[in-house]
């Protein structure tokens, strides 16, 4: 807990328990057909909305001009020497390309969505199919002559679920440029264990509104999962911006829930407060990110003169 007083010296840096925030999973696409428009108005309708065709898609708390149109599941890949297997799950929000796994050495072949062949078109660099809005599951193959080195995945994957030759990979090579490596060391030997380390870190910035800029750095091994990484804000703080190079949710008690795998991955997250707080402390019962927290405050002496007291 960190306490203000009014008057003072600037304070310096503080270690306190931090941040972790539970994510939540998208919702089923909302069904406009459920929404109450008055009579008189319905005849309005496609005026009112005119340019914001894509308002049933969650925006990140980056960018609320960014429309994350579809949400997919744990990807399963099955490979062997003659080709390979694919289904993923794939919840659409609104009229969206959904990218595939592999490129021009690797084709996506009879794909299909709850069992209708799809086309797969080349959009945006990647194989895509083009869905409606709906809760669809995808399949289908690949065909080689040899397993090829790597494959590219697109960055919407978060989880993914391998097997070469019918032996499950518990800790695929997956690297940060996306490309899953099929004849690297995550294919042979044995898989590191589970391990997730969290570390954070934050800049307190005095002002109206007070800016909390934190950092949270995380070290994983072993399978791709879903991560409770905990509480990442104290009580009262409001989420403003997430940069994540991995899947991340955060609901609205301020847990946040990351799709992990093996590597360093360091997310940044913004959050303000307009009011004076006398303390910041987390609400009670809440599970911090990490135990410890470095944290550093940037005063404002022309604003006015701050103490922080009560952390170590």
């Amino acid at each position: 807990m960190m306490k203000f007083c009014r008057f003072g010296f600037a304070g310096l840096a503080v270690l306190a328990a931090f941040m972790s925030l539970p994510l939540r999973a998208p919702a089923a696409p909302p069904d406009s057909k459920t929404k109450s428009i008055p009579e008189l108005l319905k005849a309005w309708e496609s005026w009112a909305t005119w340019g914001d065709a894509h308002r049933n898609c969650p925006t990140p708390y980056l960018d609320a001009n960014k429309h994350l149109c579809f949400w997919p599941s744990r990807f399963g890949l099955q490979v062997d020497r003659a080709g390979a297997r694919f289904d993923f799950g794939v919840t659409v929000f609104h009229d969206a390309w959904v990218p595939l796994p592999g490129g021009s050495d690797a084709w996506p072949l009879e794909v299909r969505a709850n069992g209708t062949p799809l086309p797969v078109l080349e959009h945006g660099g990647a194989p895509s199919v083009r869905l409606t809005a709906g809760t669809y599951k995808l399949e289908g193959v690949y065909r080689w002559n040899d397993i090829p080195q790597r494959i590219p995945l697109p960055r919407e994957i978060g989880i993914l679920a391998l097997s070469i030759d019918g032996k499950p990979v518990d800790a695929p090579a997956w690297d940060a440029q996306g490309f899953l490596w099929l004849k690297r060391d995550g294919s042979a030997g044995e898989a590191d264990k589970d391990f997730l380390s969290v570390k954070m870190y934050a800049a307190l910035e005095d002002g109206i509104p007070m800016w909390l800029r934190a950092e949270i750095e995380i070290i994983v091994s072993g399978k791709s999962r879903e991560e409770d990484l905990g509480t990442v804000l104290p009580e009262g703080w409001k989420l403003a911006a997430v940069d994540s190079p991995i899947p991340v949710a955060v609901d609205d008690a301020g847990r946040m829930k990351a799709q992990v795998r093996a590597g360093k991955w360091t997310i940044h997250a913004d959050a303000f407060r307009s009011d004076n707080p006398k303390e910041i402390r987390y609400a009670a019962g809440a599970r911090p990110a990490a135990a410890e927290e470095l944290i550093a405050f940037r005063s404002r002496p022309d604003f006015r003169m701050v103490e922080i007291t009560g952390a170590t």
